[in-house]
C-alpha cells in the first residue's frame, strides 16, 4: 500500500512538471507586462502613490478575466522599476532601469514623477540612447507636469512626431494648466480678500486697492515657468488679476532645512497670500516655519507632501489653512467611482488609513487606459494601441479623460481652470484647503458655467484666527451682522466630513458648530471694522 502512494504522488508530480514545461505550446496566454517606474523611497511610489494604484488596477482587471486581445483574454503582470530621484538624481540608473524593464519584456511603461530624470528616461524608452531599444515603447508619464517633456518631442512644427508617437501624459495636468488653476483659484481667493486686506497700490494704479502676494518656489527645473510667470509684472497681472500686487519672491533649494530667512522676508513683505510651489519634502518645512512665525498670509499653491495624509499628524496640525493642488480632496464623492476606489485603496494598504494621492490615481487610470486602448486595437502592437490611445474617451476617476490633440497631442485634456467645472467634466486639478484634520475642496465651487449647480462637496475658504481676529464675523464681509449668525445655525450640528461643514463657521475651534458658537457670534453683533483702513496694510 506504502508503494502504490509513493508511486501515485511520484506520477502526479511528473504529471505537473510536464503541464508546467508544456503549458506554453498549449496556448496559455503570456501576461501583458507593464513597467511601473517611479521614485522609490518617496510616498509619492508607496504606500501612498504609483505603486499601488497601479496593483489594484491590474489586480481588478485579471479578477475580472483579463485584457481582451482579439478575443484572446490576457493577464497584466506589473514590473516595478526605480527612477532613482531620491535621495540623489541618477540619470544613468533611471535610464538603466528603463532598459531592465524592457529585457523583462515591458513594451508598456507607466511613470516618470521627477522631471530631471523622466526626460532622460522618455529618450531611452524612445529608443534615442544607446543601447538602443530595437522594439517600441509607450511611455504614459505619471507625475512630472513639466510642459516640455511633451511639447519639445511632439511640437507640431519643431517636434519629431514619428520619433515620439509612443509618449503620452497621463497625468497630471501639464504646468500650464496647473499654474492656471492655481492661478484662477487665487483671483477667486483675493476677491474675498478685498474688503479686508486690500492695500493702495503705490504703482500707477494708485486708486486700486490690490492684495499683496509673495511667491517661493523649490529650485527645480519644473518650478522655472511657472516662477517666472508669477512673478514677471508683465505677466502675472493676466494670470492673477489687476488686484494682485507680488511684492516678494524667491527659489529655495530642493534640499533646504532652514527656510527661517524666506519667510522672514514674506513677513516684511507684507503679503496676505503666499503662494508656494514645492514637491519636494522642503515644502512641509516651509509651510511648519510659516504657522511658527504665524504669518499672515493664506499659503496657495502646489505642495505635493501637503496631500500625504501623515502630513498633518507630522506637522502637528499646523498645516491648517494651507491650501494646495490635488485632484480630490479628503474621500471628496467626485464620482461613485473616486469614493469606491479611496475605499479599494484603504483595503489595500492595510486598512491603516493610508490616502491616495495623485500619482495613484495616475497610475491607477493609466493601467485601465492602457486595458482600454488595447482592447480597442484588438492587438499589443505599439502602433495600433497608439492610434487606440490617440482616440480614447473614456471615463476615469478623476472625470472624463482622453488626450490632447492640439496644440500639443499626447497630453492630458483639461478644458476648466478656476473656479467652475466646466461640462463635459474632463480630468482637472481641485484646490484643496487644510481644514481640521481634512482636505478640503475649495476650488472649483461650481458644476458648470455659467454657474448653475455649487458643488456639494466644496467648502469655503478660511483663514487663521492670526490674520483675521474677527472670527465671528463668519463671512469675512467686516462686520458681525444677522447673516452671520443665520449661517452658523445652517451649520448647527456639523463638523469635519458633513455637508453642512465650514471650518470658517467653527468660531470657538473644537471641530464641532454647537451652540457655542451661535452665541460668541451673537455677542458680537454689531461689531465691525473700518473699511476704509484695511487690515495690516503695513504692520
Amino acid at each position: 500500500m506504502k508503494e502504490k502512494v509513493i508511486t501515485t504522488t511520484v506520477l502526479t508530480m511528473i504529471l505537473i512538471g510536464t503541464l508546467l514545461i508544456i503549458a506554453p505550446t498549449l496556448g496559455v496566454p503570456d501576461p501583458i507586462k507593464i513597467g511601473i517606474i517611479g521614485p522609490v523611497g518617496l510616498p509619492h511610489w508607496s504606500p501612498c502613490g504609483m505603486k499601488e494604484g497601479a496593483e489594484i488596477a491590474a489586480q481588478q482587471i485579471n479578477d475580472a478575466g483579463g485584457v481582451n486581445v482579439g478575443g484572446t483574454y490576457r493577464n497584466i503582470t506589473l514590473v516595478e522599476g526605480n527612477e532613482n530621484s531620491y535621495p540623489g538624481i541618477d540619470i544613468d540608473e533611471a535610464q538603466a532601469e528603463v532598459v531592465r524593464l524592457y529585457n523583462e519584456g515591458c513594451r508598456i511603461m507607466i511613470g516618470g514623477f521627477r522631471t530631471e530624470v523622466t526626460g532622460p528616461m522618455i529618450e531611452m524608452a524612445m529608443g534615442q540612447v544607446y543601447p538602443y531599444l530595437e522594439d517600441p515603447v509607450i511611455f504614459l508619464i505619471n507625475g512630472a507636469s513639466t510642459n516640455e517633456l511633451i511639447m519639445d518631442r511632439l511640437h507640431p512644427i519643431t517636434g519629431d512626431y514619428e520619433t515620439y508617437k509612443y509618449l503620452f501624459r497621463v497625468n497630471p495636468t501639464n504646468s500650464t494648466v496647473l499654474l492656471m488653476t492655481v492661478a484662477g483659484s487665487i483671483q477667486t481667493l483675493i476677491a474675498k480678500m478685498l474688503p479686508i486686506y486690500g492695500c493702495p497700490n503705490m504703482g500707477p494704479y494708485e486708486n486700486i486697492t490690490q492684495v499683496k502676494v509673495a511667491v517661493l518656489t523649490e529650485a527645480l527645473d519644473w518650478t522655472l515657468v511657472i516662477h517666472e510667470y508669477l512673478t514677471n509684472s508683465s505677466i502675472y497681472p493676466g494670470l492673477l488679476g489687476a488686484y494682485a500686487n507680488v511684492t516678494y519672491a524667491d527659489r529655495i533649494p530642493y534640499d533646504q532645512v532652514d527656510v527661517s530667512s524666506w519667510i522672514g522676508n514674506v513677513v516684511a513683505s507684507k503679503a496676505r497670500i503666499l503662494i508656494h510651489i514645492f514637491s519636494a519634502p522642503v515644502g512641509g518645512t516651509v509651510i511648519g516655519t510659516w504657522a511658527a512665525a504665524q504669518v499672515k498670509a493664506v499659503p496657495v499653491g502646489i505642495n505635493v507632501v501637503a496631500q500625504l495624509q501623515t502630513y498633518w499628524p507630522t506637522l502637528g496640525g499646523a498645516c491648517e489653512y494651507e491650501s494646495t493642488l490635488n485632484f480630490v480632496g479628503t474621500d471628496t464623492p467626485i464620482s461613485p467611482e473616486a469614493e469606491q476606489f479611496w475605499d479599494d485603496f484603504d483595503a489595500h494598504t492595510g486598512n491603516l488609513g493610508i490616502w491616495p494621492i495623485y500619482t495613484a490615481y495616475g497610475a491607477y487610470n493609466g493601467v485601465n487606459v492602457v486595458k482600454e486602448a488595447i482592447e480597442a486595437a484588438g492587438t499589443t502592437d505599439a502602433n495600433a494601441v497608439v492610434s487606440a490611445l490617440e482616440a480614447i474617451d473614456t471615463n476615469s476617476l478623476t472625470g472624463k479623460f482622453k488626450f490632447s490633440t492640439s496644440p500639443i497631442p499626447h497630453d492630458v485634456f483639461c478644458n476648466s481652470v478656476g473656479p467652475f467645472w466646466v461640462s463635459p467634466q474632463y480630468t482637472r486639478a481641485m484646490m484643496v484647503q487644510w481644514q481640521a484634520g481634512r482636505m478640503e475642496v475649495v476650488c472649483p465651487m461650481y458644476a458648470d458655467y455659467p454657474p448653475t449647480t455649487l458643488l456639494s462637496y466644496v467648502k469655503d475658504w478660511a483663514f487663521p484666527p492670526w490674520m483675521y481676529p474677527n472670527q465671528t464675523d463668519v463671512n469675512y464681509d467686516g462686520k458681525v451682522r444677522v447673516d452671520d449668525i443665520l449661517e452658523a445655525a445652517l451649520a448647527f450640528g456639523s463638523e469635519p466630513g458633513h455637508d453642512r461643514w465650514q471650518r470658517r463657521i467653527d468660531v470657538t475651534n473644537d471641530y464641532k458648530i454647537r451652540v457655542d458658537d451661535i452665541l460668541a457670534i451673537a455677542l458680537d453683533f454689531g461689531k465691525t471694522f473700518d473699511m476704509y483702513f484695511p487690515l495690516w496694510c503695513d504692520s
